[in-house]
């Protein structure tokens, strides 16, 4: 596309999509398959436990307008947040991050992929992004699932599926401010009229007004001061160890024990302590000092 001068350019991710969609890829690598090992996932017994987020794109409108999508849900109650971005820059994602949880509520733990403008960037993996700061700042705990294992958030994947097939293949969008009104439209029927039998027939809003004393909410005249030191929380991160034994944290690598080969373990970077610990079937078995730079944009 790029010899033949096209304008605008899908993402690699877009054009692997297609290809899957129309069962155009052989997968012939044979891997180690994890299948039946134990997964420490979190239990939610409340609406605001656990948030999955997702993010996709980019994405194009008519006339090759580019936009992303940010998708959060609550476990619990599968109450939705949609945003439409215009760039995927970490700054943007927090920011629409704080919109969708003063329409949500704040949730303890928030549950994402290894995308960089989640994490932060690879050259500096103990500077922690802007998104893992918001989180800490508000006293939610960032989990990382696998890498390359993307089900494991499945239901906001799931989510991110409808909403494509249902709404953005659907229909025309007379350009992105339309398109960020009628996304606004499609929440409110999703978390107002939706029934999910996981929930017993409930709406999302039903499930939310049973609990809606106990949501933590967030300031509609709230701000993220970005720069602000911090000096306490957790980091959460989720890794299948190999045979190598090397646990990937952000792009550094940890050597871990043997008992750990071809199992899930849950790493915990306890910010105030400075310490990074590992956890195998809910035993801690490992811990390593983890010292953060000592500036104020990422202290």
């Amino acid at each position: 596309m790029e010899d033949l001068n096209y304008e605008y350019i899908p993402s690699i991710s877009t054009i692997n999509a297609i290809l899957k969609r129309n069962n155009l890829i052989e997968h012939n690598e044979k891997r180690f398959n994890p299948k039946g090992k134990n997964y420490p996932s979190i239990k939610c017994e409340r609406p605001n436990e656990l948030h999955e987020v997702d993010l996709l794109g980019p994405r194009y409108l008519k006339g090759g307008i580019r936009f992303y999508l940010l998708n959060v849900i609550d476990i619990f109650s599968h109450r939705v947040g949609i945003e439409i971005l215009q760039s995927k820059y970490d700054e943007i994602i927090a920011e629409a991050l704080i919109r969708i949880w003063k329409r949500l509520g704040l949730p303890q733990y928030l549950q994402l992929d290894n995308q960089s403008p989640f994490r932060g960037s690879d050259r500096h993996p103990r500077s922690f992004g802007v998104v893992i700061k918001l989180c800490l700042s508000l006293n939610i705990q960032p989990v990382f699932i696998p890498l390359n294992e993307p089900w494991r958030n499945g239901c906001i994947e799931k989510f991110g599926h409808t909403y494509q097939r249902y709404f953005l293949r659907k229909y025309r969008f007379n350009g992105i401010e339309d398109l960020i009104y009628e996304t606004q439209k499609f929440e409110f029927r999703h978390n107002h009229t939706y029934r999910y039998s996981t929930i017993h027939g409930k709406t999302p809003m039903k499930v939310m007004s049973e609990y809606k004393d106990s949501i933590l909410t967030l300031p509609q005249n709230y701000r993220f001061d970005k720069d602000k030191g911090l000096s306490e929380g957790f980091i959460h991160i989720v890794r299948f160890i190999r045979s190598d034994r090397k646990l990937d944290i952000f792009g550094e690598k940890f050597i871990l024990p043997k008992e750990t080969v071809y199992e899930y373990v849950w790493c915990t970077i306890d910010v105030k302590e400075q310490k990074l610990r590992i956890f195998l079937d809910n035993e801690q078995i490992e811990e390593f000092d983890y010292k953060l730079p000592k500036c104020k944009r990422c202290t």
